[in-house]
């Protein structure tokens, strides 16, 4: 347990946080999917070109949508590179050096590029035009390139006027929505300014530029140049709004000093200066303020340095925080103790080994004092433990160093991929693992195999490449040649992992805290009882499989909820499928149940049904309205029938001679029949007949026998059937 403080400016509280330990909980290599994406001689699907060699770092959107850097094949020049977009669906480009611009001028070389999750493409280029520093900004998908900013832009006199200049043009971050920001340098009157640009394509925004007037301030903000970073520390949310870092430039007498703003859509405010800074409670006060972040509803997470309130250095003064409106929550700082106990925080990181989500948490790597180093999750609901050094991981393999220039990634589940080296026997290798504290899935090592090749080497200084499905995007070079360069995509399996019943739709049931989506295989077993929801509304798996643990385990869908399936469903032993809601897809019921309706209701099917002769299904039959007193199961597709048939009559109803009951409605063929059919809760004298696809009609009255208590149901939630059969 540890202390936080949580202040409002100019007030403070200490509220007690308790730091989540994290179970053994390791998936091995099978524990997921991984595609090829792209290889050398790879061909496009919108260009005679081929993949070459030296591909460059990777990314993916949440559309398992990947993109990396390679040189091509096919044109004059060898040394030609190339942005690609690839997917399972195939690869496309999107820009390629020498390609011809709108406005005029050719590529000359780019950088940079940001990848949304509508599949667009935003680029830094320099233009073979006129001069070295001719610049622009563009945006691609694979059919063309769309032109944002470029050098001689004009910007509006209301900003302040001048053009756009391309020194300094970069930094480069884009929406969802199609904004691109960026840092760009500013001719006007000779003086080199430089600022930070908004456009979609239709304008510029200028949302602040050097030296201007902020009002809160006793100077004016400039940027130091840093070569790898030819501008501020910025970063923007989906909604215009920015946060960055600057030197201001203060009065005669007054020592320049640093200060952090926010722009509301080009209104700039100040956040906190070493000059007036905030606040943090307990006599000290936030100094400077770095690795910024601002998601969609304003709330900034940062690195802070600290100080007291006369300004001067302490111990333990570095430190993680969150602000939102107001409100500063202090998350993480030197000298905590980590979540295990085992030693303090020591050197929270910086730059690439300091990544942040859109919920406020923040994923770093961090030197322990008196214990091994490792990877950890701050948050305003405390710290959780990632990896260190010395965990036990997959295939007998330790965790044995983090590479120091390997960068980190963390997701809005809070799912952090991070590259590591293990060792395995006296083997030292590369490696890829995914964990939110509780599961770790390794997505890729070498020597192991991935797909349809055994990794020979993996590259370990690029971006992991996380989306929020857990699906990770990697370079490596394949089986037996540093030569055989591939681009790859991992995918997770999800298992449901509590022992209680719950949501489909909450990630905190499955591994790695994810939340099932269309990528992934979905595996509904459990050990023990359980009934897993899912509400109205619709979902997308690749695949569901439902049942083969040692326990029993049942998926209801309820009215109007929906899952799409892009392979099929499998139904296990020990598995139920039941509910009123609908399979988009096939199902395969191999050897448990499929129940339609809520006592009773329909269930449909819009794919191909089979069931296999260890196969059920179950029809509650309750009165003589289809989908309201009985049950039904709608087949949009064909139906291969086989296994038991199981009507039971429910509610002390029986039926009467002739009444007919249409529990099956199959739209396409049907195949095969039923092995068996057992009717529950009527005396062993009633006669019936089964005609067409599925209708039973009575040949003569029936008379209701109700089972003992309530053993006679099937509990969703404990699965038990005691039945008392009789046959036609």
């Amino acid at each position: 347990m540890a202390a936080r403080k949580v202040c409002w400016v100019g007030a403070c509280a200490t509220t007690l946080t308790l730091f989540a330990f994290p179970a053994a909980s390791v998936h091995a290599e099978e524990a997921g999917r991984t595609v090829n994406i792209a290889e050398i001689g790879s061909s496009l699907l919108n260009s005679d070109l081929t993949m070459g060699a030296s591909m460059g770092g990777t990314t993916v959107n949440d559309a398992g949508q990947v993109l990396f850097l390679s040189r091509v094949q096919g044109t004059d020049n060898s040394n030609d590179n190339a942005y690609f977009i690839g997917s399972s669906e195939g690869l496309n480009l999107v820009a390629l050096r020498h390609q011809e611009l709108p406005n005029g001028g050719t590529l000359a070389s780019f950088r940079g590029a940001v990848l949304n999750n509508a599949g667009d493409v935003a680029f830094a280029a320099a233009i073979n035009d006129s001069g070295s520093d001719y610049r622009g900004i563009f945006v691609g998908s694979g059919d063309g390139l769309t032109q944002y900013a470029r050098v001689d832009q004009e910007l509006a006199a209301g900003d302040g006027g001048g053009s756009l200049t391309g020194g300094a043009m970069g930094n480069l971050q884009f929406n969802d929505a199609g904004r691109a920001i960026f840092t760009a340098g500013i001719s006007h009157d000779g003086d080199g300014r430089r600022g930070i640009f908004s456009t979609s394509g239709a304008g510029l925004t200028e949302l602040v530029r050097e030296y201007q007037d902020i009002s809160g301030t006793d100077g004016r903000p400039f940027w130091q140049t840093v070569a790898s970073r030819p501008g501020p520390d910025f970063s923007s949310n989906n909604i215009g709004q920015a946060v960055f870092n600057a030197e201001v430039d203060a009065p005669a007498g007054v020592l320049n000093y640093f200060a952090t703003f926010i722009s509301n859509n080009g209104n700039v405010s100040l956040l906190s200066s070493s000059n007036d800074p905030l606040h943090i409670g307990n006599g000290e006060r936030l100094h400077t303020i770095t690795d910024t972040s601002i998601n969609d509803d304003g709330v900034i997470t940062f690195r802070g340095t600290i100080r007291n309130q006369d300004g001067n250095a302490i111990d333990n003064s570095l430190g993680y925080f969150r602000y939102d409106q107001g409100q500063i929550t202090e998350l993480v700082r030197q000298g905590d103790t980590v979540p295990d106990g085992d030693g303090t925080f020591n050197n929270l990181t910086t730059g690439n080994t300091l990544k942040h989500n859109d919920v406020g948490q923040m994923a770093f790597r961090s030197t322990v004092t008196d214990g091994p180093d490792g990877i950890f999750r701050a948050s305003s609901d405390g710290v959780v433990q990632i990896a260190r050094i010395g965990d036990a991981l997959t295939d007998d393999a330790t965790l044995s160093s983090l590479l120091s220039s390997a960068m980190i990634d963390i997701n809005d589940s809070g799912t952090v991929a991070y590259r590591a080296v293990v060792t395995v026997g006296s083997q030292n290798r590369n490696a890829i693992y995914l964990s939110d504290g509780i599961d770790t899935v390794q997505a890729v090592r070498r020597g192991v195999p991935a797909g349809d090749t055994s990794i020979f080497s993996l590259v370990t200084t690029q971006e992991a490449g996380l989306n929020k499905h857990g699906q990770v995007a990697y370079r490596a070079n394949g089986t037996g040649s540093a030569a055989n360069q591939i681009v790859n995509l991992f995918t997770p399996d999800l298992h449901y992992r509590v022992s209680d019943d719950g949501s489909f739709d909450d990630g905190m049931n499955w591994t790695l805290s994810l939340t099932p989506g269309n990528p992934h295989d979905v595996f509904l077993a459990s050990d023990s009882n359980v009934t897993v929801t899912a509400d109205a509304g619709e979902r997308n798996v690749n695949s569901l499989e439902i049942g083969g643990g040692a326990g029993q385990a049942a998926l209801h869908l309820v009215q109007n909820s929906t899952i799409n399936v892009a392979e099929q469903v499998t139904v296990k032993a020990g598995g139920t499928l039941g509910g009123e809601g609908s399979i988009t897809g096939d199902v395969v019921n191999l050897s448990g149940f499929v129940s339609p309706g809520s006592s009773p209701g329909i269930l449909s099917v819009t794919g191909d049904y089979t069931q296999d002769e260890d196969g059920t299904l179950l029809i509650e039959i309750g009165g003589l309205n289809a989908g309201i007193d009985y049950d039904v199961l709608d087949i949009g597709g064909d139906a291969v029938l086989g296994g038991e048939l199981v009507l039971r009559f429910i509610d002390g109803f029986a039926p009467t001679q002739d009444d007919e009951f249409d529990f099956m409605q199959v739209f396409g063929d049907t195949f095969e029949n039923f092995e068996l059919v057992t009717i529950e809760n009527l005396e062993d004298d009633f006669e019936y007949d089964i005609v067409g696809v599925g209708t039973l009609v009575a040949l003569n009255d029936g008379t209701f026998i109700p089972e003992p208590g309530t053993l006679a149901l099937l509990s969703m939630g404990g699965l038990m059937l005691v039945r008392r059969r009789s046959r036609g």
